[in-house]
């Protein structure tokens, strides 16, 4: 697992987490198919963020 120190984050990065962890206690809102994808479709836009950042401090370090 990969974490960057909390200095080292991006702001986009730092609203990622929040939203993750807002996504894992409140579970899906409502019932249903619908409410489901809205939910695994959060839980992506997070992740792809999360990526993202991941990527671009791998692509800084390796870059000094």
């Amino acid at each position: 697992m990969v974490r960057i120190p909390a200095g080292q984050r991006t702001e986009r990065a730092g609203a990622a987490l929040a939203e993750w962890a807002y996504f894992l206690d409140a579970g899906p809102l409502g019932h249903g198919d619908h409410a489901n994808w809205n939910h695994a479709r959060g839980l992506a836009r997070i992740v792809r963020a999360m990526a993202s950042t991941l990527a671009e401090q791998r692509s800084r370090a390796g870059a000094r």
